[in-house]
């Protein structure tokens, strides 16, 4: 596939993400498929995904038993282990 070919197949994809589905290697992979009409490999659609600048976003991962109450009153609650700025000290001139 040429790159306007390759940009086209993830502009249709963009358009479906616009209704909440989430687009995969696996999907791409699978409409590549459907456009060359012969397989390609996972490789090819991973490619294709960072020649056009796409990377993976998600959510970072929580530990199941967290506690967000919890962590929000450790952060209220952490003891200031820095002293606090000082001043630069300025000389004075005289001025004759």
């Amino acid at each position: 596939m040429t790159l306007e070919e390759e940009a086209a197949l993830l502009e249709e994809l963009r358009s479906r993400a616009g209704q909440g589905l989430l687009i995969t290697a696996k999907a791409v992979r699978s409409q590549a498929q459907a456009r060359l009409g012969h397989p390609v490999s996972e490789d090819h659609a991973y490619d294709v995904l960072h020649r056009h600048g796409w990377r993976k976003i998600a959510p970072r991962p929580t530990h199941p038993e967290s506690d967000p109450e919890e962590q929000e009153a450790f952060k209220k609650n952490f003891p200031v282990w820095s002293r606090p700025r000082r001043r630069p000290s300025r000389r004075m001139t005289s001025v004759p």
